[in-house]
């Protein structure tokens, strides 16, 4: 029991680390997937993210929904200025496979952290607020935490 926890301890750090770095590894991505993307993270929270009306905006967040019943959910932006989903498994194997996104590693492991990715889709030029929150589907009112980003679109 002892040897599991020490692999517990030492694995989710590790994979928090990964998560955290993984957005400045993908901008190392093909040249067009660099033109056409822009990716962010947890540690660009209550940042200002630039892109242009041509760009997608995806937005990776690390989240345990099988075994915490938390998720993230979109609580706020502008809908005259953009659109903002969040991605299925397909459109995110889509994007690991084009190189914006990594290859994602099943861990096996209950409760394993695994990043939920949105899509922001620039309509028009102008700056919105987007508001991601942590929850569970039963406690919406209860934020365990939030995801705010500041989105200047521009050209």
């Amino acid at each position: 029991m002892k040897k599991t926890t020490n692999l517990v301890r030492w694995l989710i750090p590790a994979v928090i680390v990964l998560l955290a770095y993984a957005p400045l590894l993908l901008l190392k991505a093909s040249p067009a997937a660099a033109e056409k993307y822009v990716v962010v993270g947890e540690q660009q929270a209550g940042t200002v993210a630039k892109i242009e009306l041509s760009q997608l905006l995806i937005i990776q967040l690390p989240a345990q929904q099988g075994s915490t019943g938390y998720g993230w959910t979109i609580a706020k932006f502008d809908k005259s200025l953009c659109n903002l989903e969040e991605l299925s498994d397909d459109q995110v194997k889509q994007l690991q496979d084009s190189g914006v996104l990594p290859k994602a590693k099943d861990t096996g492991l209950i409760g394993a952290v695994k990043p939920q990715i949105f899509q922001l889709t620039p309509l028009k030029k102008g700056t919105t607020q987007i508001l991601l929150q942590y929850v569970r589907a039963w406690e919406p009112k209860s934020p365990a935490k939030e995801f705010s980003l500041t989105v200047r679109i521009e050209k």
